[in-house]
């Protein structure tokens, strides 16, 4: 958003609108004071995987963990929903436990939904280059069970979760998969796996009324290469909507239609 902080870059549909309720200027100016929080540090955790010496394609792959976790965070922020999402890149994720135990780094959820302290949902993150390579590194076992049976959700590409066109989906690979190795007697934990991951697979986190913004799997290489444009577009969408609807708690009746607020949106 050029060199303007948020404050300056939105003040002049704040005082437009402060004309209408006094107490507009406090509650859009908190609200925004969140996003900032939470942008902030989404995208130090994002630089600090672009300091790496590893291929876009892997950044990538950590950058969109980053991406569903602040996205996320910016549409419950948006709702007034207390829920949050930590990725083991952020300080609380050790102090939440899961299966009975402590988070620790590289643990097997990629990125977690806490609310009130507790873990309510639990996603695994998987950008692989193809629908069906996505849906094979979801469906992975372990010690003769599927890796990722106790997540919640296989978080994958937007355009391979639900393509455009004839093209495959990561749900229909799976499912296809899990049918092809039960007709020839295949390794249950295996077919066990393959159905999780048709049942599981979303291109979004999601727990409640908050969800996360969906990612395509040239967005992540993109922004692996260091080109965040995309991310910095998702983020001015989410301060607009929120200036957007303080605005509109502050209008009162056919208020809400004046010209200062008309000014107000024409400005944001």
């Amino acid at each position: 958003m050029d060199e303007q902080s948020i404050e300056k870059t939105y003040e002049k549909a704040f005082v437009q609108a402060a004309s209408l309720h006094p107490v507009f200027p406090n509650a859009a100016r908190e609200q925004m004071a969140q996003m900032v929080e939470v942008i902030t540090r989404g995208n130090d955790n994002i630089n600090n995987i672009l300091s790496t010496q590893q291929s876009p394609a892997i950044k990538g792959g950590f950058i969109a963990e980053e991406v569903h976790a602040e996205t996320f965070n910016l549409d419950a922020t948006l709702k007034g929903d207390n829920a949050r999402a930590y990725t083991d890149r952020y300080e609380e994720w050790t102090q939440h436990q899961w299966n009975g135990k402590p988070l620790a780094t590289n643990d097997v959820p990629d990125v977690i939904v806490s609310r009130d302290g507790q873990v309510t949902t639990t996603g695994q993150s998987k950008y692989n280059y193809s629908p069906e390579e996505t849906a094979r590194q979801m469906s992975q076992t372990r010690d003769g069970s599927p890796k990722y049976e106790d997540v919640d959700l296989l978080i994958g590409p937007e355009d391979q979760i639900n393509p455009a066109g004839d093209v495959v989906s990561v749900t229909e690979h799976a499912e296809a998969k899990a049918g092809a190795l039960q007709s020839r007697g295949g390794d249950p934990a295996e077919i066990q796996a393959y159905e999780q991951t048709a049942a599981k697979s979303s291109s979004m986190l999601k727990d409640g009324k908050s969800s996360s913004t969906g990612l395509s799997k040239a967005d992540a290489d993109t922004m692996g290469s260091g080109n965040l444009s995309k991310l910095n577009e998702i983020e001015s969408r989410y301060q607009t909507k929120s200036t957007l609807k303080q605005m509109g708690n502050a209008a009162v009746g056919a208020v809400a239609m004046s010209a200062e607020v008309s000014g107000s949106m024409n400005t944001v």
